[in-house]
This record gives C-alpha cells, sequence and structure tokens, in this order.
C-alpha cells in the first residue's frame, strides 16, 4: 500500500471515478484519500518520502482506502481511552491484538457494504496488510508476530456464539457506514453525532472482555 505515488493528490484521484450510485464507497474514499494527504504531507515535512501507490482500480482504492480508515479509527480511538499506540523502541503493550482486532471489525464492516454496492476487494489479504500496518516501523519479524496476534485475536471473537458478542457485532456493522456518511451528508443530525466517542465505547468493550 505505499510506493512512489503520482503527481495528483489522493483526493483529487477520487473524482477519477463514476459514483453516483456508490455513496458510501464515495464517502469513504473522501475520508480514506483525506487521512492519505495529510500523511503524506506530514511524512514530507519530516522528509520521508513514504507515499501510497497509485491502485490501477477503483477495488484496490477502496482497499487502500478502507484500510486506512480503519487504522484511523483504531488509534484516535486509543487515544479517547488514554491508551499508548504502538512505538518501536517500547514494548508492544497487551492489549495491542485486540486493537488489531478492533480494526478489523471496521474493515470487515466497510467490506460488506461496499459488496453491497458492488465494489469487491481481498479482504483475508486486506486484512492481513491492514494488522501489519500498525506495526510498520517495527523489525520484520516483530512486524509479523504483532499482526499474526492480531489476525488470531479477530478470527476468536468472529466465532464467539454469545448474545451481547452478537449485538456489538451489529451495532458496530450499523455504525460504520452511517460514520462513513457522515463525511458527505448535508444533514446536521448526522454532522453532529460524535463517533470518536462511540467508537472509543466499542473498544473499551472490548478491552473488557478480553480481561
Amino acid at each position: 500500500m505505499l510506493g512512489a505515488g503520482s503527481s495528483q493528490t489522493r483526493s483529487e484521484r477520487v473524482g477519477t471515478f463514476d459514483l453516483g450510485s456508490k455513496p458510501i464507497t464515495r464517502a469513504l474514499l473522501l475520508r480514506g484519500a483525506q487521512i492519505q494527504d495529510e500523511t503524506i504531507l506530514l511524512a514530507k515535512r519530516l522528509g520521508s518520502k513514504r507515499t501510497f501507490e497509485e491502485e490501477s482500480s477503483l477495488s484496490e482504492f477502496a482497499a487502500s482506502c478502507a484500510s486506512t480508515v480503519a487504522i484511523t479509527v483504531s488509534f484516535d480511538s486509543l487515544k479517547k481511552l488514554d491508551r499508548r499506540i504502538f512505538f518501536p523502541n517500547e514494548p508492544v503493550p497487551k492489549y495491542a491484538p485486540m486493537v488489531v482486532a478492533f480494526s478489523l471489525f471496521v474493515l470487515e464492516s466497510i467490506y460488506a457494504h461496499l459488496s453491497a454496492e458492488d465494489v469487491h476487494f481481498d479482504f483475508p489479504k486486506t486484512a492481513a496488510e491492514t494488522a501489519g500496518l500498525f506495526f510498520i516501523d517495527h523489525h520484520v519479524d516483530e512486524r509479523n508476530k504483532y499482526a499474526k496476534q492480531g489476525l488470531a485475536a479477530f478470527e476468536s471473537i468472529r466465532q464467539v456464539d454469545l448474545v451481547n458478542v452478537k449485538e456489538w457485532r451489529d451495532t458496530f456493522f450499523k455504525m460504520v457506514p452511517v460514520y462513513l456518511l457522515q463525511r458527505t451528508t448535508t444533514k446536521q443530525d448526522l454532522r453532529q453525532i460524535d463517533f470518536g466517542v462511540q467508537f472509543a465505547s466499542k473498544l473499551s468493550a472490548l478491552f473488557k472482555a478480553g480481561e
């Protein structure tokens, strides 16, 4: 998902796709591309050449934006809970697999809603890449180790057959598209919803379940 990039911004690239009948996909791309453009700008200011590849299809671009949004939601939720992110020069916290799993539930919901708009991407591949991006600055062996732990936690939670877990996933599934559409809506009631608090509450519940 990282590469040489091009002179066209990620946000400008969204306009090259026909998304008239795909409101959730459009909202995802606009939200994800904006975050990616901000990341590229910050990297340049810090002297880094890291950027994003120019994908060859809508599906690949959607996968990249979905991963970006899933990670951003997770890190923002961590901050609201006063939990630290994963720096390579510090021990990886015990709750790291749950954070990765949380991001993959965001990704799973995005995947399902985009599929309903006939936009499909390789979920297992994107999930594995997303898990690894949490530890992008770690040594490759550590990155693979912790990414696998996060993927395992995600699969384990998916298999739990308890009412409260199913309710957690159901409400999560409904939250994500509304959060995405907040990026493009003109409805004031929707624009005023604090999804940061709601997502942090969901992550907190996941932490408690894992204790």
